[in-house]
C-alpha cells in the first residue's frame, strides 16, 4: 500500500478529479487528506492485458489487449477490435491511446506506460512515438511487423524522424503467457501476421 495525497476544495459539491487538474481559486479553500490505495504492479497490469486479449479473442478478433498507466493509475484500456468494428486501425494499442488522449484531453502522453500482450506493429509504434509515451511493456514478439524486432524498428530506432525519442521497451515477465495466447488461435488466424 502506498499513500497518495489529494487536494480537494472544502465544499459539498461533487468533483471529478484527474491528477493535477484541481486548482481552486484560493489556497485557503483547499484541504489535504491522505488516502490508502494499493499500487498495481507491472505483472498486475500485464495480467489485465491478458484478460482484455481473451475478451478480444471471444469477440472473434486477434487476442491482443493493451492498457495505459500514468502515475500508477490505469487511465485507458484497449482490446483488438479490427473484425468486430470492421476498422483496420482498431488495434488494442491504438484504442488505448485514443482513450488516454481523450481522458487527459491531450495528445502528449509523456509519463505514461503502455502495456500490451503483443509487440506493437508499425502503425501502433508510430502512434506511440507521436504521443511521446515513455515506456512500452510488451508480451509476445511479432518479428514480421513489430516495431522493435522487425526489419523496420519504428518504435526503437532513434534515427527515425518522428519528432520524439524512442520509448524504453521492456519485455514482460509474463511473456510466455502472452505467447500462448497467440498459439491458441484458429489455424486461419495463425497465418496472419498479428
Amino acid at each position: 500500500m502506498t499513500r497518495t495525497e489529494k487536494t480537494v476544495p472544502l465544499c459539498r459539491r461533487r468533483h471529478r478529479f484527474s491528477s493535477g487538474s484541481l486548482s481552486p481559486e484560493k489556497p485557503s479553500q483547499r484541504a489535504c487528506f491522505t488516502e490508502e490505495k494499493p499500487m498495481a504492479s507491472a505483472e498486475d497490469h500485464m495480467r489485465r492485458c491478458i484478460e482484455l486479449a481473451r475478451m478480444a479473442q471471444q469477440n472473434g478478433d486477434t487476442p491482443v489487449g493493451s492498457l495505459i498507466v500514468r502515475a500508477g493509475q490505469v487511465i485507458a484500456e484497449g482490446i483488438e477490435s479490427v473484425k468486430t468494428r470492421m476498422d483496420v486501425s482498431a488495434h488494442a494499442e491504438i484504442e488505448a491511446i485514443r482513450k488516454a488522449c481523450s481522458t487527459l484531453k491531450s495528445l502528449d502522453l509523456r509519463g505514461c506506460v503502455l502495456y500490451t500482450t503483443a509487440e506493437p506493429c508499425w502503425m501502433c509504434s508510430y502512434a506511440i512515438r507521436q504521443t511521446n509515451i515513455g515506456t512500452v511493456v510488451m508480451g509476445a514478439s511479432v518479428p514480421s511487423v513489430g516495431g522493435v524486432t522487425s526489419r523496420h524498428p519504428i518504435l526503437a530506432d532513434p534515427a527515425a524522424s518522428l519528432n520524439s525519442k524512442p520509448p524504453r521497451v521492456v519485455a514482460s515477465s509474463l511473456r510466455a503467457q502472452c505467447e500462448s495466447l497467440r498459439q491458441k488461435r484458429k489455424p486461419s488466424e495463425a497465418r496472419r501476421d498479428r
